[in-house]
């Protein structure tokens, strides 16, 4: 009876555990009339599963960047990016978008969250809070945000200079972002 109790509660906290394990980032794309919907939801890592789903963005965006849309809209709100290299992951993978002079691009975030405000740090792309926001945005005359990746970081918030970790992070990104295969595994990530 104790030995069943016992594997009942074993079993138990595999199934839990199972469940309740932080769910990898998927990506997924929606064509509306005039404009596209990418939605990324879940947690990125900066680990080989992340590096191969954000090549798979990547890839899947330059398809979508020979399409005849030119806007679109990245829901965001639903994904958590676990640390600073899986930051520019994300960015890598949006890369052909942020560098694309014909796409327009939105992001909705949580306003004040961590996404949110690398984003805003680094100057890469204009978010928002709502999809309303962001479709007033992207349906505007304004034009679109231009990329500023070869710019340092910000000043530090502690009085030290800037972090060399940061500065790397930039650098690698901006490589990720331009080199002509993104298939090709870059090992300094």
């Amino acid at each position: 009876m104790l030995a069943g109790l016992i594997g009942a509660a074993v079993v138990a906290l595999v199934i839990a555990g199972i469940a309740m394990r932080p769910k990898k980032a998927r990506f997924s794309f929606e064509e509306r009339v005039d404009y596209i919907v990418l939605t990324i939801k879940h947690r990125l890592w900066s680990d080989d599963d992340g590096l191969v789903t954000m090549s798979y963005l990547r890839e899947a965006l330059r398809l979508k960047l020979l399409r005849d849309y030119r806007r679109l809209l990245i829901k965001a709100k639903g994904l958590s990016v676990a640390d600073e290299p899986a930051f520019w992951l994300l960015m890598g993978g949006l890369g052909p978008l942020l560098l694309s002079e014909e796409m327009k691009s939105a992001i909705v975030c949580h306003p004040r969250g961590p996404l949110s405000k690398r984003i805003r740090e680094y100057e890469l792309a204009e978010c928002f809070g709502s999809e309303k926001q962001a479709l007033g945005y992207l349906r505007s005359d304004a034009p679109p945000k231009p990329v500023t990746l070869d710019r340092e970081s910000p000043g530090p918030a502690d009085g030290q200079t800037a972090t060399t970790t940061c500065r790397d992070a930039n650098i690698r990104a901006a490589h990720f972002l331009v080199r002509n295969r993104s298939h090709a595994v870059d090992i300094q990530f």
